[in-house]
Order: C-alpha cells, then structure tokens, then sequence
C-alpha cells in the first residue's frame, strides 16, 4: 500500500525532498526524481538547493537553468538555505497533514545526516527512516528514504557524476565539451555549453588557462622572495591554489607570505631537508598537532575548524594512499621545534595515514627547523579530553586493542588521555557536536518549535 492511499481518508498528502548540492545538476540527478516519482506515486516532489558558492561553483540560478534543461518540471527546484531543513518548502505546506520524507540516492547512505537515534529526553529524534506503512506529519517526524541508485546512459563521453564534470570540463578540448554537452543536456546544448565554460573555465575573463597564468605569476614572484627554499613547499604552502591574485599591489603579497613565515617561526634562511623515509609516530608532535590529529581522527569531525570539503578531501586521500600502495608519495611538511614536530601542511593525508597505521608508518616528509617559538602553538594543551565523546572513546581505545586500529588511535596515546581523564569530570565535559548531530539538532529544534518545520 503506498503512503498517497495510507492517508487518503484523512486528506493527507505526502511532501518528497531530494536535497543536494547539483554543481552542476545532470541526468542522474534527473533519474532520482523519476525513481521518487515511482517510489510515491500522487506526491509533491522539490529539489532543494543552495545559492552557497563558498565550496561549490554554481550559483542557484544556473543550477536551476540545467535542471530545466535536463527536464525537472517548472516549480520542482526551488531554493533554500539548509536543504535537509528546507523550510522555504515546508512552509507551504499544513505540518499536521503532510508526511515529509527527505529521498536520497542509495549511494549517500552513508554520508550525513543520518535518519535514526533518539533525544536526550529518550524520544526517537526527529528525523527517522523511511519505512512502509503509517506515517507520522512532519509536526512529529521526517523521513529519510534511500531510493536505489540509476547509472544514466553517459553516452560516448563516459560522464556518470557531476564530479567527473567538474573534472574533466577545464582539461577537456571543444570536442570533447560539445560530447559531454550532447550527452548530459540534448534539449538545449548551447545555453548548457555557456554555463559550463563561465565555472569551470572555457574562454570567459577568468579561464583556466587565465587563472593558471596568474598563479605561474604569483609563484614566480614568491620564489624570488625565497630563492633557497624548495618549489614543492612554496607551490604547496605557501602559494594560494584557487583565486585572481593579478591585481594585488607587490607590498601585499609580501607582507602576507613574510606574516605567514613569521607565524610559523621561520625566516627567509630556514634550511629544508627531504627525509625521504622518516618514521611517523602520534608522539612524534608537538601538542597542538597530536591533538588534531586524534581529534580529527579517520576524517570524521574536523574539531569545528570548518575546513574545506573536509569529507570529500578525506575521501580523496585515502583512495590515492591506496593506489599508492598504503602512503601517499608526496611529503608532508613539517617544522621541528623544541615540543616535537608541528605539522604544517599535508593534514589529510596524514590523519589518514595514521587511520590505516596508528601504531605509525614510514613516508617522506620535508623538514624545517623552526627559527623562534611564534609558529610552535602557545596554548599549553592538556593531554585529556575536550568532551564526553572523546572520553568515552579514549577509554574504549585504551582498553581495546582492536577498537584504537578501528578509529584509527594508538593505544598507547589513548592510555595517556585515559590516565588524564581520570582527573577530570566526565559530567562537567560538553557534548561533542559533529556536522550529523548539527542538523539534526536543527530538526529536533525546529518541530519543536510550535509543531512547524
């Protein structure tokens, strides 16, 4: 029996969002809305974007002109500021009389939020999976449903994502461009061709090759700042990877690599050795790395330092360790100072190394030796934990052997924290507040709140 025919007697009526990024939207994106319409036949069916350029390219306005394009019926991709909170959409619609089920592809089962768990107070949380049969209105509950994951015909192109796209659009010629364009978007391939090139480069005032000219600028003229020092660590640390760089006054970009320099406690004369071999251990770093480097242990939270794509880069790292045999072939950069190593750049990587290796490993590194104490971290840092979570994770880690190599923790490290927690009030620490736990919260907060998404 499906949820249209369940709640039929009453006049309820079924409200499906499939919220997304859609940089750049494509048919497989499409081929979720059909499966949702098949999934819930008679309800109303929203994507949910952002307007969000912070990470992503593509502005609403253009992600809606695609979708149209590719065939999303007038209406059906509407703009919103959180997509699994959508109360843009909500709104329209009576909280006491609409079952809201937020569908996503199968694909995404693991990525966050996920539906399930229960509040403090002992009531299932807000969001909870979508099952077959009575439903609660979204005064109560929303739903997640995981429809199963259509591959598109990609055409001769070979494109089946939208990362393949962002991909291969800046390297590709124009026959390859007009293949992709032909294969995702037939119904209007010129305007599709317009909108592709203006974010991911094609011939309008910040091409790639425009953008490529101006940092090849920029690190030339960083190199004649720093003639000794090895290319690998300005193109890796010092040189910004993204961004117009070609109006900035020469002052500025000295002021700011020599600021960078100073904060970090080296000079124009820091020597740089490559170790090409030099065994990683957690207690091999200063504090304030190894605290990071358990904190963000695996790629699972990234301490609220709002880094970047942390997940998608996490992700990235650990497939090209993989291909690369378990470590990744490029150093990491590191400054040696009285408290140990600090790690400066190559985060990623490592905590992924140390997921797969948490008793250490061997891989190259570049080695500097830190000129005054301003880049070694002033916090003095306890070595306990910070919240409830990382409590009870230590003390499982400092007594499983299997449960530390499974969370990616040395149990040796773990045993000091255990030791030190000892000393602590589990009660007085704060609940840890992760990205999944956030929006959740935003839900729970929300229906609360006068039964009202």
């Amino acid at each position: 029996m499906f949820i249209s025919e369940l709640f039929e007697a009453a006049q309820q009526q079924t409200l499906v969002i499939i919220p997304g990024g859609f940089h750049p939207f494509h048919p497989g994106h499409l081929s979720l809305y059909r499966s949702a319409q098949k999934a819930f036949p008679g309800a109303t069916i929203v994507y949910a974007a952002t307007d969000d350029q912070k990470e992503r390219p593509f502005a609403f306005a253009d992600k809606q002109k695609l979708a149209t394009i590719a065939g999303v019926p007038a209406g059906a991709f509407q703009m919103v500021k959180s997509p699994f909170v959508a109360r843009e959409i909500t709104q329209n619609f009576d909280p006491n009389t609409t079952v809201l089920i937020f569908a996503r592809s199968e694909k995404d089962r693991d990525e966050p939020p996920k539906p399930g768990g229960v509040k403090k107070n002992g009531e299932p949380s807000y969001l909870q999976p979508y099952t077959k049969g009575e439903l609660a209105p979204m005064s109560q509950h929303g739903y997640m449903a995981y429809l199963p994951t259509v591959q598109f015909d990609a055409g001769p192109s070979g494109v089946t994502s939208a990362t393949q796209i962002r991909n291969m659009w800046p390297q590709a010629d124009d026959a390859q461009k007009n293949a992709i364009i032909s294969d995702l978007y037939p119904r209007n391939p010129a305007v599709a061709r317009q909108i592709l090139d203006k974010y991911l480069g094609g011939g309008l005032a910040e091409s790639n090759n425009t953008i490529t000219e101006y940092r090849d600028r920029l690190f030339q003229y960083v190199k004649s700042l720093l003639p000794t020092w090895p290319d690998y660590i300005l193109k890796d640390w010092l040189v910004p990877n993204k961004g117009d760089f070609s109006n900035l006054p020469p002052d500025a970009l000295k002021n700011g690599v020599m600021e960078k320099l100073k904060n970090a406690g080296l000079t124009t004369n820091s020597k740089w050795q490559l170790v090409p071999s030099m065994k990683f251990t957690m207690d091999m770093f200063e504090p304030m790395s190894k605290k990071r480097l358990i904190g963000r242990a695996g790629g699972h939270s990234d301490m609220g330092l709002n880094v970047p794509r942390d997940k998608e880069r996490h992700a990235t790292q650990a497939a090209l360790a993989q291909q690369q045999g378990g470590i990744r072939k490029e150093p990491v950069i590191l400054i040696q100072t009285p408290q140990g190593y600090e790690l400066l750049e190559g985060w990623h990587r490592t905590i992924q190394h140390f997921h797969m290796y948490p008793d250490g490993y061997t891989g190259p590194a570049y080695v500097a030796v830190a000129q005054s104490q301003q880049g070694v971290a002033e916090e003095t840092v306890d070595e306990k934990s910070v919240s409830k979570a990382q409590f009870r994770t230590m003390a499982a880690a400092a007594h499983n052997p299997k449960f530390a190599k499974k969370v990616g923790i040395s149990q040796n490290v773990a045993q000091e924290f255990h030791h030190a927690d000892k000393k602590q009030s589990y009660k007085n620490l704060p609940n840890k507040v992760d990205e999944d736990q956030d929006v959740l919260a935003q839900l729970d907060q929300l229906a609360e709140s006068a039964g009202i998404l």
